[in-house]
Formats: structure tokens, C-alpha cells, sequence
């Protein structure tokens, strides 16, 4: 979906949050789909 979206995903910022499980999810599949882990910013909130 990302890449349908997006002209270049390699190229982006992704800011996550979220679930822990959730935030390693996406980092997963971001990293599949080729971006950097430079480019990934993350912060996991548990306890909702």
C-alpha cells in the first residue's frame, strides 16, 4: 500500500507509535520493504 502511495518509501521519515507489538510490527516491515532503520523513529506505549 505503502509503495502505491508513496513515489519512493526508501526515501521517507516514519515516526511509529504505539503498542509494542504493533510498533515491531511495522519496523518489520518496513525493514522488508527496504528503508533504513536511520529512517524509522518509534516510541511503544503499552497499558491501554
Amino acid at each position: 500500500m505503502l509503495a502505491h502511495h508513496l513515489n519512493d518509501v526508501k526515501e521517507l521519515i516514519y515516526y511509529l507509535d504505539g503498542p509494542p507489538e504493533l510498533v515491531a510490527a511495522m519496523k518489520e516491515l518496513l525493514e522488508q520493504i527496504g528503508v533504513d532503520a536511520d529512517q524509522v523513529r518509534n516510541e511503544e506505549f503499552s497499558g491501554y
